[in-house]
C-alpha cells in the first residue's frame, strides 16, 4: 500500500495508436481500482475513439479527441503560433518534421496548410488541459507533433508527467519526466552509485547481466518477437480488425506485403558487403527513419547520408567505416540511398544480415545518433558516440558530439580504448536500480504480453513508486 492519497486525482492519459489506448486505458482501470482516480483520456489517434472507450467502460464525457486532419482554408494566426512557440519552448516547422517524413501527402501541404493544422491542434489540447486541469499527466512513447505539444504543455504548466520508457533490461521500465531522455530514477541512481560505490548485492547482479549478455545477447522488450500461441494470434487479429472499423482512412499495407518480398531480393544481393577479417573499423549501424528515436530523439542528423560523409572525413586513413544496414529498413529507403553511401571509398556498406554483435566485438568504436548498438557496445566496454539524445549519454564513458569540428580528434583519442569494467557495472547498476518490474513494449505486432493483467498490475506498481518518489 502507497503511503498518499491518489482517490480523487485526476489522470490525464494522452493515447493513440499502435495499442496505446487498449495499454493506456488497462493501466487507468487498475489505477482507479486501487485508488478511485479521476480518469481522463486525450486520445491523438484517428478513428472513433470514443466508441473504443465506451466499451471498455469509461466515460466518454471525458474523452477527447484531436483534429487529425488540417482544416481547409484557413489563414492561420501567426501572432498566436509565435507566441506559443516562445511559450512552450518549440519550433513547429521542426516538429512538422516529426509527421510529413511518415506520410507522402503530408510533404505536399503548403506553409499555411501546416500551420493552420498546428494551430488547430495547439488550441484544443490547451483548452482540453486548461478544463481537466490534471493532476498527473501519462503517455507512452511519444512518435507524434501531437505527442509533443502535449508534452509540453504538461511541462510549462507545471503538471507531474511521465513517459513510459521500456527499459534496455529486459522486463523492466521506467519514465521519461522532461522529454530530454534523461531517466530520472535512473539519473539519481547513478549520481548515488559513482558518489557512494557499489554495493556486493548490486555488483553481483550488473556483473551477472553483463556476462550473460555476451554470452546470450537479449534484445529490448520492444524489439523482441514473441512466439504466439493460437490463441493469441487470434486475438491479435480480431484487434487489428477492431482498429480497422476506427479508423477512416486505409491503412498502408507495403510494410506487410511488398516490402517483405523486396527485401528477400536485395538481402542477398551485391548490394552488401561482408566484414574484412583483421580489418580496422569504425561501426556505424544505420538506424531506421522516420521514426521516434531519429525524428524526435535526434532531429538534426535524421540525414544520415551527410552525418556518414562527416564521419567518413573523420576516421584515420588506416580505418575503414563500416555502415551497417538496419534489417528492417532496406526497401523502405529512398531510391538510390546505398549507392549514395558506396561512394566514398573509406566505407563498406554492410550486409544487414551481418552479426550486429560480432561487429560490435570486433570494432574499435562504435557512433550512432541514439541507437540500440550504442547500449549492447557499452556492455562489451566499447567506446561509444552519440549525435542524439538517448539514455545512455548519461555514462560518463560515453561521448555526445556536438560538432563536427571535434570529432576527428575524439576518434583519435577512442581508438584502441577499453571502458573500465567497474565503471561499466556502475552504469548497469543504476539501469537495474533505476527502473522497475513490467514490460511498457507497445501492444502492437506481437506484443501483446504487454497487455497481460499480471504485468499492468507491474506498470501500476511502478507508477505508483515512482509517484511517491518523484513527483
Amino acid at each position: 500500500m502507497v503511503g498518499f492519497n491518489l482517490k480523487g486525482k485526476k489522470f490525464m492519459f494522452v493515447t493513440g495508436s499502435s495499442g496505446r489506448e487498449k495499454l493506456l486505458a488497462s493501466i487507468a482501470r487498475e489505477l482507479k481500482s486501487r485508488h478511485n482516480i479521476d480518469p481522463y483520456f486525450l486520445s491523438l489517434a484517428t478513428g472513433k475513439t470514443k466508441i473504443f472507450f465506451k466499451e471498455e467502460g469509461f466515460d466518454i464525457s471525458k474523452v477527447q479527441s484531436i483534429t487529425t486532419k488540417p482544416p481547409k482554408d484557413k489563414i492561420p494566426n501567426m501572432v498566436f503560433l509565435r507566441e506559443k512557440e516562445d511559450q512552450y519552448g518549440f519550433n513547429l516547422f521542426d516538429l512538422w518534421q516529426i509527421a510529413a517524413p511518415r506520410h507522402k501527402r503530408l510533404l505536399k501541404f503548403t506553409d499555411a496548410h501546416v500551420l493552420s493544422w498546428m494551430e488547430t491542434v495547439i488550441k484544443e489540447i490547451e483548452s482540453y488541459i486548461h478544463k481537466v486541469k490534471p493532476d498527473y499527466a501519462i503517455l507512452n512513447t511519444i512518435s507524434a507533433f501531437t505527442y509533443v505539444i502535449a508534452f509540453r504543455i504538461f511541462l510549462q504548466k507545471g503538471i507531474p508527467t511521465m513517459e513510459l520508457m521500456n527499459a534496455r533490461i529486459p522486463g523492466r521500465f521506467t519514465f521519461d519526466a522532461k522529454f530530454n531522455s534523461e531517466w530520472p530514477l535512473v539519473v539519481n541512481k547513478y549520481n548515488g552509485i559513482k558518489k557512494n560505490g557499489l554495493t556486493e548485492s548490486q555488483r553481483k547482479r550488473a556483473d551477472n547481466f553483463v556476462q550473460n549478455f555476451r554470452h546470450k545477447p537479449v534484445m529490448p522488450d520492444n524489439s523482441t518477437i514473441v512466439k504466439e500461441t493460437l490463441s493469441q494470434r487470434f486475438y491479435r487479429y480480431h484487434g487489428y480488425g477492431k482498429t480497422l472499423l476506427y479508423r477512416r482512412n486505409i491503412p498502408n499495407l507495403k510494410p506487410f506485403i511488398w516490402y517483405p518480398i523486396k527485401d528477400k531480393f536485395i538481402k542477398n544481393s551485391s548490394r552488401f558487403e561482408q566484414p574484412v577479417p583483421g580489418e580496422k573499423y569504425i561501426l556505424y549501424p544505420l538506424q531506421t527513419h522516420p521514426e521516434a528515436s531519429t525524428s524526435v530523439r535526434g532531429k538534426w542528423y535524421v540525414n544520415q547520408i551527410a552525418l556518414i560523409e562527416n564521419i567518413s572525413k573523420s576516421i584515420p586513413c588506416d580505418y575503414k567505416l563500416y555502415v551497417k544496414e538496419h534489417p528492417r529498413s532496406i526497401s523502405k529507403r529512398p531510391k538510390g540511398y546505398h549507392k549514395e553511401i558506396k561512394k566514398f571509398p573509406n566505407i563498406r556498406l554492410i550486409s544487414p544480415l551481418s552479426n550486429t554483435m560480432d561487429l560490435i566485438k570486433n570494432s574499435d568504436l562504435i557512433i550512432t545518433v541514439t541507437g540500440t548498438p550504442g547500449w549492447e557496445a557499452i556492455l562489451h566496454q566499447k567506446p561509444v558516440f552519440t549525435f542524439g539524445e538517448v539514455y545512455y549519454n548519461i555514462f560518463d564513458e560515453v561521448v555526445k558530439i556536438k560538432d563536427y569540428e571535434t570529432l576527428s580528434s575524439k576518434i583519435r583519442q577512442s581508438l584502441g580504448v577499453t571502458i573500465d569494467y567497474e565503471k561499466t557495472l556502475q552504469f548497469i547498476a543504476a539501469m537495474d536500480a533505476g527502473t522497475y518490474n513490467g514490460i511498457a513494449a507497445l501492444p502492437n505486432g506481437c506484443q501483446n504480453r504487454s497487455l497481460k493483467h499480471t504485468n499492468i498490475i507491474k506498470l501500476v506498481d511502478g507508477v505508483e513508486k515512482y509517484i511517491e518518489k518523484i513527483c
